[in-house]
């Protein structure tokens, strides 16, 4: 019984030791505005800090199973640790003979302790932490935590596999968007086309139909009358007929030939805009990159091998698979 008091005793007295160095900080030793730059203790703030903080955790720490010897030890370190500090905080450089080298010796002190402190606390303070510490409890709950972690990464790379298919229907779309958008621009040039012919082959038929009528006018008309005609007067209504027919025959060539042009103009713009719209079906239809990509340039060709206007009629053909070819493979280098 008297040993437990005693311990008790010790263990009050360590705690209020320790109480006091609690309350100092390391800037509160250096007093500069005391001492000045040139003797302040700003070369000992490092060992403050180690010092002070070594005896806050054993502060913390809990005591009551430790013996009378170590509580004693502890608190003989704490008394000389406190001694050193005051010595520290009352120290007068108009005391001493040569200030600076007293200065030198009191942050040397600390310096000095620190060593023999944190090899004896330090063991201490493991055994007081490790016992107040489940470890079990520790170890099941970083279990519980791996295993949670594991499977937000599943969840994770399930989402990513999503996204990823997404992104590889979005871009597949988006390529059949495309498609269909340029197959829509042949189309819409096809049907202008279409309609321009139209009214030209309206025009054609129009002349057509004139020029027959004039020409079976003029010979019922002056066919009884040319008789009574002079030989001058024949030639000039010949002229002036045969004016009047080249001048219609001339405009009724013209228009079919116009019609004829933008009938073929329709056609080639009407194939490619077919050849756009069955791209994806032919594509999809094989795995082999071969096959996909001698479709491609088949499309390719189709849309960009430069065609017949169809005004004229000696236009050359003009071929351009080599450079339509070497372009596309120009392309599938960098891209590889």
């Amino acid at each position: 019984m008297q040993n437990q008091e005693k311990e008790k005793s010790i263990l009050e007295d360590l705690q209020e030791k320790l109480e006091i160095l609690a309350k100092m900080t390391p800037e509160s030793l250096v007093r500069t505005d005391e001492l000045g730059k040139a003797l302040d203790f700003r070369g000992g703030v490092e060992a403050f800090k180690l010092t002070l903080n070594l005896f806050q955790d054993l502060k913390a720490a809990n005591l009551d199973a430790f013996p009378d010897p170590t509580l004693n030890h502890l608190l003989n370190f704490t008394n000389i640790t406190i001694e050193s500090f005051e010595k520290i905080k009352t120290f007068q450089p108009e005391e001493e003979a040569t200030p600076g080298e007293v200065r030198d010796k009191l942050i040397q002190q600390i310096n000095e302790q620190y060593i023999p402190r944190f090899d004896y606390i330090h063991p201490i303070l493991a055994y007081s932490f490790g016992k107040g510490t489940d470890f079990d409890s520790l170890v099941r709950e970083a279990k519980t935590t791996v295993s949670r972690v594991e499977e937000e990464a599943k969840k994770v790379e399930v989402a990513r596999k999503e996204m990823e298919d997404t992104l590889k229907q979005t871009r597949k779309a988006a390529a059949e968007v495309g498609v269909t958008k340029y197959a829509v621009i042949f189309k819409t040039e096809a049907d202008s086309h279409k309609n321009k012919g139209k009214n030209w082959l309206v025009a054609t038929v129009v002349l057509a139909t004139i020029t027959v009528a004039f020409g079976f006018w003029s010979v019922s008309y002056y066919i009884d009358k040319i008789i009574s005609l002079s030989t001058a007067q024949a030639v000039q209504v010949g002229l002036s007929k045969l004016i009047v027919l080249a001048v219609l025959y001339f405009g009724l060539v013209w228009a079919g030939k116009i019609y004829k042009a933008h009938q073929h103009n329709y056609v080639v713009n009407q194939h490619r805009h077919n050849a756009l719209n069955t791209f994806q079906t032919f594509v999809k239809a094989t795995e082999d990159e071969q096959t996909k990509n001698a479709v491609l340039i088949q499309a390719t060709q189709s849309i960009f091998s430069p065609q017949h206007s169809g005004f004229t009629a000696q236009e050359k053909e003009i071929s351009t698979s080599p450079q339509i070819l070497e372009i596309f493979r120009s392309f599938m280098g960098e891209r590889k």
